[in-house]
């Protein structure tokens, strides 16, 4: 009895030694399990989540001649930095978000007198803040075919930006368009033939105007000097974008070609209604008269874009590349704005209540048509160093370039004609470049009836640029 006593607990220890091993292993085999699915979703939610950054240095130096009353030379050296970071997301299937911080600061300056323009209009003075260069979503309506977007898109660094760093094509519209992030919507369509030797697409684009005085936002109306609210009391107004695209690797003249033309549409409504005190003070010292301000029509300025693009890649098997850009505006004077006193502090010296000033008209005095050209040739040695040369000749500028551009000069705005050569490095696996580059521009003292400058302008810009692809 004993005995079997015995056997029965050796046995019972034995199993209870053994379930315990047993137990041990399948915590063990959990524990593994539960690794593998979190390391599964890490690696989903990496394949959805895509990061990437772009940090650049860049050096000017400008040296002017005829500057000032007397023709005399002015030099200027800046420094700026930029920083960008993308966050791109595949929601689904049909869905994908993209977003880009941007932020670009003069070194060691808090002020600058070469710089870029913000959206409000005025210089930026230096300081370091991040801004949304871009922020959408493409939604597929049929795949790969055609698409709806909305947000802020990528309008800004279009072709031939990408040319002089040999990167892919950054923007939707070419640089002598407008080289700006605009908010709004967009619909695409786009065709690729069997062979993938043609593309063709259609893309439209509705920005909604939103220029609304704060005044307007908060309650009640400014009173002031009228050179200090002019540029705050717009309509909103709209803006129409639309672009053809052709590319095609069929023919013998060139590796690629490719074909763009944008159309741009808008208009700025007049002025919102609003009081200002002292619209006449160059004519009378201490103006206390209280003016509204108004708009004789509904629209104040109206402009119409043209942009043909050609880009001629690897000619006749050479290392050579040809892009041609021809820009065509035709703005016009809607109407001027008028100032109209409503309350005479003044003794009747500029007249009694009721009486009408103009003001002249919103951006131009006069309707102007006018055209912007700019061709190029570039010549890769090999995929790590390039060189090109640039023509440009202007008779109508464009819209500042900004601080989200990688163009940090004006060239795209000046009137006149000039010069671009350039010459890339490219390293550490192409995910750095080193630009260095000199423009001579003969910049016009005289345009839409103002002079700038006594007399013409040469501007020779020297610069250097460093990218480092994050």
């Amino acid at each position: 009895m004993k005995f079997c006593l015995i056997l029965i607990l050796i046995f019972t220890s034995l199993y209870a030694s053994a379930s315990e091993e047993q137990l041990k292993k399948l915590n063990q085999k959990i524990l593994e399990l539960e690794d593998s699915i979190l390391d599964l979703q890490v690696s989903r939610m990496s394949e959805r989540f895509k990061f990437s950054g772009e940090f650049g240095m860049h050096y000017d130096n400008f040296q002017t001649d005829g500057w000032d009353k007397a023709p005399k030379n002015r030099s200027v050296q800046t420094s700026n930095i930029r920083f960008k970071l993308n966050a791109d997301v595949d929601v689904s299937n049909r869905i994908k978000f993209y977003s880009s911080l941007f932020s670009m600061f003069y070194m060691n300056k808090s002020a600058v007198e070469v710089g870029p323009v913000l959206e409000s209009g005025r210089l930026f003075d230096g300081t370091s803040f991040l801004r949304l260069s871009r922020a959408y979503f493409d939604y597929q309506i049929i795949k790969n075919k055609l698409s709806f977007s909305a947000g802020r898109l990528p309008t800004a660094n279009g072709p031939p930006e990408h040319l002089k760093d040999g990167d892919a094509r950054l923007g939707t519209y070419n640089s002598l368009s407008y080289s700006l992030p605009f908010d709004g919507f967009a619909l695409t369509y786009k065709w690729n033939s069997p062979s993938k030797k043609h593309y063709f697409s259609l893309r439209s684009i509705y920005n909604p105007g939103n220029i609304i005085p704060t005044t307007e936002i908060m309650g009640g109306k400014e009173k002031g000097k009228a050179n200090e609210v002019r540029g705050q009391i717009m309509k909103p107004s709209d803006f129409i974008f639309g672009t053809f695209e052709y590319q095609t690797k069929a023919l013998k003249l060139a590796d690629k070609i490719t074909f763009l033309f944008n159309y741009s549409n808008f208009s700025i409504s007049g002025p919102a209604e609003s009081e200002t005190r002292g619209v006449l003070d160059k004519n009378l010292a201490g103006d206390r008269n209280i003016y509204r301000i108004s708009h004789a029509l509904d629209k104040a300025y109206s402009a119409e874009n043209f942009v043909a693009y050609l880009e001629l890649d690897e000619v006749l098997n050479t290392n050579f590349s040809f892009y041609f850009t021809y820009k065509y505006t035709d703005a016009k004077n809607r109407g001027n704005t008028i100032a109209t006193i409503i309350e005479d502090n003044e003794g009747g010296a500029l007249g009694g209540q009721g009486t009408q000033y103009s003001l002249g008209g919103f951006l131009s005095a006069t309707d102007i048509s006018a055209g912007q050209q700019l061709h190029g040739i570039r010549y890769k040695f090999n995929s790590k160093y390039l060189t090109g040369f640039e023509y440009i000749n202007t008779n109508i500028g464009t819209t500042p370039a900004s601080f989200y551009n990688r163009r940090n000069n004006q060239l795209y705005v000046w009137i006149g004609q000039g010069f671009h050569n350039y010459f890339t490095m490219k390293f550490l696996k192409h995910s750095s470049s080193l630009r260095i580059g000199y423009i001579n521009f003969l910049r016009e003292h005289y345009f839409n009836n103002v002079n700038y400058s006594p007399i013409d302008q040469r501007v020779h810009n020297a610069y250097l640029s460093y990218i480092l692809r994050l």
